[in-house]
């Protein structure tokens, strides 16, 4: 009885874009969060009568005209030209706000700078998981892969698809004791027989 008058614990999930059908595992974990008020912070839904959510935030504005405002706000807000990624930033730390985000959870790393600003300024809980190619990108790209140490160095747990994730992880400059394995993908049997034939 009192845990189900407890509130549910507020979620912002920031996935990039929402809604691509070759990332539908990130539809289906933000609607898969029924213990959690879940809040996506997106920076474009696509398909939404395909993959509808009720509590989306864009934090690019959709039209040409909206988006020069945007920029124009950020512009005399901090005396500075604006770049995408940093309006983007400033709109999730808005977001965050506005929603009461009590966890940060993004996926794929070279999202995670976005969440960065806003899990330092309300001291929320970090969360990044790994997939493959944010991964694998950081071992030839040297600019890429140093822009991700304040990730590694401030995140609270960094999620990885499968142990290969995990040891590149590693590789890349993550400490090892942040990375935990959340397996996503199908088993490979080990007899493949079958498939010969």
């Amino acid at each position: 009885m009192y845990l189900a008058a407890m509130p549910k614990q507020r979620v912002l999930l920031v996935p990039g874009i929402l809604g691509r059908p070759s990332e539908v595992f990130i539809y289906r974990h933000a609607m898969s969060l029924k213990d959690f008020d879940c809040h996506v912070a997106a920076t474009e839904h696509r398909n939404p009568l395909t993959f509808p959510h009720a509590q989306v935030h864009l934090l690019d504005a959709q039209a040409g005209v909206p988006r020069c405002l945007l920029r124009m706000r950020y512009a005399a807000r901090f005396g500075r030209r604006p770049s995408r990624q940093a309006v983007r930033s400033w709109r999730l730390m808005a977001v965050a706000r506005q929603t009461q985000a009590q966890l940060l959870h993004v996926h794929f790393l070279w999202n995670a700078p976005l969440a960065l600003d806003a899990a330092r300024q309300f001291r929320l809980p970090l969360i990044v998981t790994a997939h493959g190619t944010d991964v694998n990108s950081a071992i030839v790209d040297d600019a890429y892969r140093a822009s991700l140490q304040p990730i590694f160095e401030h995140a609270d747990l960094i999620l990885a698809v499968s142990d290969f994730i995990a040891q590149r992880l590693v590789e890349i400059g993550c400490d090892e004791a942040k990375v935990h394995r959340h397996y996503l993908g199908i088993p490979i049997p080990e007899k493949v027989d079958s498939w010969n034939e």
